[in-house]
């Protein structure tokens, strides 16, 4: 049986939910924790720092607290799952996408729970920042010329794109984890930062898909001779700045990257 009530519960203070992570404000740590709330595109990696690790924003504006039964497997289990690596255990992450009183889709998936040391935490959380970001500024990019390809004036473009979004997560998922791993790793062995082959396969990772993803949505069907051009164009301007704009350049510098030809 299901009972619905007006206005639901109204959980105030910092009483936390044990299977809900949710964000505070470091600046004003009297303000009510907000829970995190399911969304439109699933569940992915994007997100995967703020269910497993303890934290604030760069700026100190935002907190993250994982769901209290994470941090307590964490806490119990933690030599258990330093001294098996090579096992994964997973985390069931689940939830409705409400929109108001409506939900609009529910969302199940699992994803890797990691050991990782308390002081630790930090610079893992650091580099898994730095990758989430990574991915977003060029999911950004190559959604933005998809509809260069598609529209003459993609900045009007009507309707939803996340069928980009949601095939670029899962298409880059498993890359993430196996770096995220390696991070890990890292941390262990007092390296705290990827190595230059690690990032290296990161950024190639996230390339190949979005021209990957370009091809397929906009390069899949033929059109005119106009048409045709204007994809075109808009693929070259993708690789143009897959491979020399500034913040890949930025990246690829931070990294050590270049340092592979020269070892070459």
């Amino acid at each position: 049986m299901i009972r619905t009530k007006n206005f639901g519960n109204n959980y105030s203070g910092t009483w936390s939910h044990p299977l809900t992570p949710y964000k505070w404000f470091p600046k004003t740590p009297e303000k009510d924790h907000l829970s995190l709330k399911g969304q439109p595109g699933g569940i992915t990696y994007k997100t995967w720092d703020a269910l497993i690790l303890v934290g604030e924003s760069d700026k100190g504006k935002e907190g993250q607290l994982p769901a209290l039964i994470v941090t307590a497997y964490s806490s119990l289990y933690a030599a258990r799952m330093l001294d098996n690596m090579s096992e994964t255990i997973r985390l069931w992450v689940f939830g409705y996408d409400m929109d108001n009183m409506k939900a609009r889709c529910w969302y199940s998936v699992a994803m890797p729970l990691f050991a990782i040391e308390p002081d630790q935490q930090d610079t893992v959380l650091i580099v898994v920042r730095e990758l989430q970001q990574l991915a977003n500024d060029i999911l950004w990019q190559c959604r933005t010329s998809v509809k260069a390809a598609w529209f003459d004036n993609p900045g009007e473009a009507k309707g939803s794109f996340a069928f980009v979004d949601l095939s670029y997560w899962q298409r880059t998922e498993s890359h993430f984890f196996s770096v995220v791993q390696s991070a890990i790793e890292n941390a262990i062995e007092d390296a705290f930062f990827l190595t230059p082959a690690q990032a290296n396969e990161w950024l190639q990772a996230l390339r190949t898909t979005a021209t990957d993803i370009f091809d397929e949505f906009a390069l899949s069907e033929l059109g005119t001779e106009r048409s045709m051009a204007k994809r075109i164009k808009a693929r070259q301007k993708l690789s143009g700045w897959l491979y020399g704009g500034k913040r890949i350049k930025d990246f690829i510098k931070e990294n050590r990257i270049d340092s592979l030809k020269e070892a070459v």
